[in-house]
């Protein structure tokens, strides 16, 4: 167990912990996709990297509730959703099932030791290239629809309020 006490040390402690597990992404890399420096204090680093990790899947998979859940009086999901065919909804579903499967692997994953834990940490490494091509993709989309819209809004000077 490797412990971090200040913001600085993770590196450190990480560094450490991958002379335990071998497998694990390098520092920088595993840093520049989720800010694993972040981390201010933990008894072990490893539980806070897998934490970390799926705390960003589970944002990610809230930016696809509203393509794949639309409200029909809320503007947000309405708006973001019509950037998506029927086919392309089934492809956001597919990425949101995917994060939501290694989310509840994690919480599983969160009561076993931190040998598993550090496994499920180079298995989402290894996931996450297609996953972040998705939903690169997806929110390129989501942009561009909003963008659409404020282009819109621009040149039509009617009532807004």
């Amino acid at each position: 167990m490797v412990r971090v006490t200040v913001p600085g040390e993770v590196r450190l402690a990480y560094n450490e912990a991958r002379k335990t597990y071998k497998k694990l992404p390098p520092y920088d890399a595993i840093n520049n996709s989720f800010e694993i420096i972040r981390i201010e204090y933990s008894e072990n680093v490893i539980p806070e990297v897998r934490r970390l990790i799926l705390h960003y899947f589970q944002l990610f998979s809230a930016d696809m509730q509203a393509i794949i859940s639309p409200h029909p009086q809320d503007p947000h999901s309405m708006t973001e959703t019509a950037a998506f065919s029927k086919e392309d909804k089934q492809k956001v579903y597919k990425l949101y099932k995917k994060l939501w499967y290694w989310i509840h692997q994690g919480i599983l994953t969160s009561v076993e030791g931190e040998k598993e834990q550090a496994e499920l940490i180079c298995a989402l490494w290894k996931a996450w290239p297609d996953l972040k091509k998705e939903y690169k993709r997806i929110m390129t989309k989501v942009v561009k629809e909003w963008k659409k819209d404020v282009t819109k809004q621009k040149e039509d000077k009617g009532y807004l309020g």
